[in-house]
C-alpha cells in the first residue's frame, strides 16, 4: 500500500518553509509558528511550557 508522506508524519524539523512550519504548528498545537517560537524560547522550565501548550489547545477544543 503506497501511503503519501504529509507534514503529520514530519516534525518541525522536516519542515523546509516558513509557511510548512506555520501550517505544523497550527495543526499539532493550535498557535502559530511565532507563538511556537515565543515559547520555545522562553525562560520557561520545559514542563511549564508544554503545560502552556497543552492548555491552549484544550482551551480551543
Amino acid at each position: 500500500m503506497d501511503r503519501k508522506i504529509t507534514l503529520c508524519d514530519v516534525g518541525i524539523e522536516g519542515c523546509k518553509t516558513d509557511e510548512e512550519r506555520e501550517e505544523w504548528c497550527m495543526r499539532e498545537f493550535d498557535m502559530t509558528y511565532a507563538e511556537y517560537l515565543k515559547v520555545l524560547n522562553s525562560k520557561l522550565p520545559v514542563r511549564e511550557a508544554l503545560e502552556k501548550v497543552v492548555n491552549k489547545n484544550k482551551h480551543s477544543e
